[in-house]
């Protein structure tokens, strides 16, 4: 089993595009780090990969929880 620290930008894009949200927020550009694992990222911005996970996470909770209160 892979670490998350082992996945690219592109590959937690690909499973999950929302999570694209959190790298805007930490001025991680997509496009030029699309190659690039969550180590390399984390290194280079300062960040712990834990947190960062943690980030997508709650941001993919916290759009879960509004898709599901949504008014039809």
């Amino acid at each position: 089993m892979r670490r998350f620290e082992e996945f690219t930008l592109g590959e937690i894009l690909e499973a999950d595009f929302r999570s694209i949200r959190v790298f805007r927020n930490l001025g991680i550009d997509s496009s030029t780090f699309k190659e690039r694992t969550v180590k390399e990222i984390c290194k280079k911005y300062h960040i712990q990969s834990e947190n960062l996970l943690d980030s997508i996470v709650d941001n993919m909770e916290s759009k879960a929880i509004f898709e599901s209160h949504e008014v039809s």
